[in-house]
């Protein structure tokens, strides 16, 4: 089941991505709309060179999330001409068969795919309706990124990018908001991600 989700989430995010990457790069561009990510020092900005295999990004996920139990990771590569992008994840359950879904995929090779994956995030937008809250957030005035609670299903999705090249995704099912969420990419190792990138 996670391998065929592991596959989804990389040819979503590169289908998407693709298809729109030249119809909104220009929009994209204007010089008054915020950076879309803060950069951190001595972060080397994605060189399209291969990215980290999913064996060693599956590191990076958490092992433990309190009262939660994780199953083995699972990862995978997506090769296409032009580009190479590696995913992991690993998917938490507890005793009431909630679950908690943890991704990173690695854009090294593809940054005009990450680019176009985060541009929106700077825009300011916030989104509000009967169904859905969707807005950007910061974590640790450092880093940006993009949440999203479904109401009807208790849903939260964050996303964050990291390095100009990491997107990490963190979906939990019953929840109040988002902020469970947020708090999982807080506690992750973002340090280790930052030598990887640099190594």
């Amino acid at each position: 089941m996670k391998k065929v989700y592991n596959l989804i989430v990389l040819f979503s995010f590169v289908g998407f991505s693709s298809c729109q990457l030249n119809e909104e790069k220009e929009d994209f561009e204007d010089p008054s709309v915020p950076v879309v990510e803060n950069k951190i020092n001595a972060l080397k900005p994605a060189e399209g060179g291969e990215p980290i295999h999913y064996k060693n990004l599956e590191k990076f996920l958490p092992t433990t999330i309190d009262g939660y139990d994780r199953e083995a990771p699972e990862g995978a590569m997506l090769n296409m001409t032009g580009f190479s992008v590696s995913s992991a994840t690993a998917e938490y359950t507890n005793s009431n068969k909630d679950y908690i879904r943890v991704s990173i995929l690695d854009y090294n090779a593809a940054p005009s795919v990450y680019e176009n994956s985060t541009a929106m995030w700077g825009k300011g937008i916030t989104i509000d309706s009967y169904d859905e809250y969707a807005k950007s957030f910061n974590l640790s005035n450092e880093l940006n990124g993009w949440e999203s609670f479904e109401k009807n299903y208790n849903k939260a999705t964050v996303m964050m990018g990291f390095g100009n090249r990491l997107l990490i995704t963190v979906e939990a099912n019953n929840q109040q908001n988002a902020e469970m969420s947020k708090d999982i990419i807080s506690a992750m190792n973002l340090k280790s991600m930052m030598m990887a990138i640099n190594g």
